[in-house]
């Protein structure tokens, strides 16, 4: 028999590696399908422990981000992903094709939901390919930097080329391929991203480089659009704690690692951010999020205010994202969003009157000090339409807007712009390093407009990387991309092959029909 022949090809390959440990959360048959690979590829004991290593943290990191959201088959599918892709390619691996035969042919799991994890780890070449064509049209303006992304084999980037941002990918293109593909498969990829771009272990080559920018462009924002905040928060750090490793810029980092690093770990930043709340909110509840299977620097919590039954979210801000805003200040100009957390009031006269109770509680307690950003004068900052503030100056009990524009920091916008009321404090505890915080009160619906309505988010940063006019984009259409994206997010947790996106049904029949047909027994036994 084949499995037995191949094992007579492949004696390097020890018990030891292969189950090894790394790879403990794999069933039987995934074993058995990448046992069969690994001896029919003859890689080394390193190797195969090393792709063990990285297939167990996307498992791991999928399951810290994702878990309630995925079914357990998604898992599987996270596994086989990698097979699926050599085994269908252009340049397909026979190898490949055998080792994924051996699952489709497992007694072990229901048709049905084999069917379903083929369907999901077919996804994978599509995604692969949409990308390949958005280097090939999107960065044309620089065929260098096109040139590296595209490059078969690892080699060495620039610091030119890393300082270089990617090329935002437009919301009707991102629908295209959520359409064509099940979501899971995303969030499988940016899982996978997730752990190749680990700057504990990442290279500095074109591999690495365009990892980042598939990162930055595709799978941080899509992940923001269907709100996998977390995720694309990771994702995001990540891109940007490589580029300053990259391109030498080295300060910034350290000083962001050691600001972190100064909070502590997940228990005492939960012990701080609930001292923060019982003095500016009172009486609160609230959670961790966030898994932490695998390190990931993420930390992010939800509960509620219990007096008034407030939503409250908030997170710690990532090594990545503070770098890159110390990178365009001064050492000492630490920004006030070290916490950032949100409310979520029922109606605007709400909002009013949680900021007022958060301003007279603060002013009752001398370890609050209420300090505006560098960017502002006031640590009172109010955003939104004319009608909107009038609301908010009367909730807060100012005589005029003139009198509430000595103390409060206010913009007018016009309808459908981004609002909201934030603000900004130091919070001193005795015996630790002093907590900084910006609170931002808001609206559920506005929450959802600033996802993936006309004052979103991702439109804000197309227009800054596209160097688009901010007046000329077609913000309606560009909302109804983002909502048909996010609705897609309905879907996740499906088992069955019959919930997959119907090409992604058509490639698991057709897989699945080839694998598990007579002809491809016939061959296997030969």
């Amino acid at each position: 028999m084949m499995e037995h022949r191949l094992n007579e090809r492949a004696p390097h390959v020890s018990e030891l590696v292969f189950p090894g440990a790394a790879f403990s959360g794999a069933s039987e048959v995934i074993r058995d399908t990448y046992r069969h690979l690994w001896i029919a590829t003859k890689l080394t004991e390193a190797e195969i422990e090393a792709r063990e290593q990285e297939l167990t943290l996307t498992t791991t990191l999928i399951a810290d981000f994702c878990d309630e959201y995925i079914s357990p088959r998604a898992y599987t599918a996270a596994m086989l992903s990698p097979i699926v892709e050599a085994a269908t390619t252009a340049d397909a691996s026979s190898d490949a094709r055998e080792a994924l035969r051996i699952y489709a042919t497992s007694t072990t799991e229901p048709e049905e939901e084999k069917r379903y994890v083929i369907g999901l780890a077919s996804d994978r070449p599509i995604i692969a390919d949409f990308w390949r064509e958005s280097v090939a049209s999107r960065y044309t303006a620089n065929p260098e930097l096109q040139s590296v992304l595209q490059s078969n084999e690892p080699t060495e980037v620039s610091i030119e080329h890393w300082s270089t941002h990617s090329q935002s990918i437009e919301p009707r293109y991102i629908n295209e391929l959520a359409s064509s593909v099940n979501l899971e498969s995303l969030l499988i990829k940016a899982g996978e991203l997730l752990a190749q771009l680990d700057p504990s272990t990442a290279t500095n080559d074109s591999q690495t480089l365009d990892r980042a920018h598939q990162a930055e462009a595709l799978l941080a924002p899509l992940c923001e659009i269907i709100g996998f905040d977390a995720l694309a928060m990771a994702l995001y750090s990540h891109v940007h704690v490589l580029r300053a490793m990259f391109t030498g810029n080295i300060a910034p980092l350290q000083q962001a690692q050691d600001i972190i690093k100064e909070r502590g770990d997940k228990e005492q930043v939960d012990r701080d951010v609930q001292e923060l709340f019982s003095v500016v909110f009172g009486d609160s509840i609230h959670e961790q999020i966030i898994k932490h299977g695998a390190e990931h620097g993420i930390m992010m919590g939800e509960g509620y205010c219990t007096g008034e039954c407030l939503r409250v979210n908030w997170r710690l801000k990532s090594v990545g994202s503070l770098t890159k805003k110390l990178d365009a200040r001064s050492p000492e100009n630490i920004p006030l969003d070290i916490i950032g957390a949100t409310i979520t009031a029922q109606n605007i006269p709400q909002i009013a009157l949680r900021l007022k109770r958060i301003l007279e509680r603060s002013s009752s307690d001398e370890r609050v000090v209420l300090t505006p950003t560098s960017e502002r004068d006031a640590a009172i900052h109010v955003k939104g339409t004319g009608e909107y503030i009038e609301t908010i100056r009367l909730g807060l009990g100012f005589e005029s807007l003139e009198a509430m524009r000595e103390v409060v920091d206010v913009v007018e916008v016009d309808a459908g712009a981004h609002r909201v009321c934030k603000v900004t404090l130091v919070f001193a505890q005795p015996g630790r390093p002093e907590l900084r915080a910006e609170i931002q009160i808001t609206t559920e619906s506005d929450r959802i407009e600033n996802r993936i309505g006309k004052a979103a988010h991702m439109l804000y940063k197309l227009v800054k990387h596209l160097g688009l006019n901010a007046n000329s984009i077609d913000r309606e259409n560009y909302a109804q991309d983002l909502a048909l994206i996010h609705a897609r997010k309905k879907h996740l947790g499906a088992t069955d092959s019959d919930q997959l996106t119907s090409g992604s049904l058509v490639r698991a029949s057709s897989l699945y029909s080839e694998l598990t047909s007579p002809a491809a027994r016939a061959f296997s036994a030969a």
